[in-house]
């Protein structure tokens, strides 16, 4: 229902044939996100089907981000992505990085520990104030961040989404594999083909926050 309102306000906003479009991602989820509607936009999907050209309206993208990783706060080297492994519960305490205690040991793989309990809090907070936001715009319920105080249910269900998007999710979470040979959903490599066959050359801002 999110895509085909989203597809209905395009369309409206479209509807001039001089009208032009700026693509804003925000963050990884974002970018995620936007690939998948840009694919469906071109393929002329679902709810996106007889929509003006993308590629005769696109004027500009901008890419807002943070840092996917933050330096060792020792060596400040960049840490890399920690692999993850779900149980099949999907429990929270269930999550940890095979990485962490395996290349490192002392204070390094304290390091990568606090990383990793660090990004999943920063997550943590991201979640609830997002959830807290639509709460307060559509419902009169109390607010959000007390209800997630006092209800220990809530605080396990926010860590473990916010822990599997530290740490990806687990395979049980990502739906049946695909039969086809290929996934037909685009990936970056699919992305970049579609941008780099663009006639015109689409200028680009970049955000990015320390």
């Amino acid at each position: 229902k999110q895509e085909e309102r989203l597809a209905a306000e395009l369309r409206t906003a479209l509807a001039d044939s001089g009208s032009q479009l700026l693509l804003h991602f925000c963050s990884h989820a974002g970018f995620g996100k936007g690939k998948s509607l840009v694919q469906a936009w071109v393929g002329g999907e679902g709810p996106f089907a007889n929509m003006p050209p993308l590629a005769e309206r696109l004027i500009a993208m901008v890419y807002e981000c943070a840092p996917a990783r933050p330096l060792d706060p020792g060596s400040g080297e960049v840490l890399g992505a920690p692999q993850a492994q779900v149980s099949s519960t999907g429990e929270s305490e269930g999550v940890h990085s095979t990485d962490v205690g395996k290349k490192g040991s002392g204070a390094k793989a304290e390091s990568m520990e606090e990383v990793i309990r660090s990004e999943i809090e920063m997550h943590k907070m991201v979640l609830i104030g997002c959830v807290a936001a639509l709460c307060k715009k559509h419902t009169q319920r109390p607010n959000f961040f007390v209800t997630v105080h006092d209800n220990s249910h809530m605080q396990e269900f926010v860590k473990a989404a916010a822990t599997m998007t530290v740490l990806q999710p687990p395979a049980w979470a990502m739906g049946e594999p695909s039969s086809k040979a290929e996934d037909p959903r685009w990936d970056f490599p699919q992305f970049e083909a579609w941008d780099f066959a663009l006639a015109k050359p689409i200028p680009r801002l970049f955000f990015y926050s320390m």
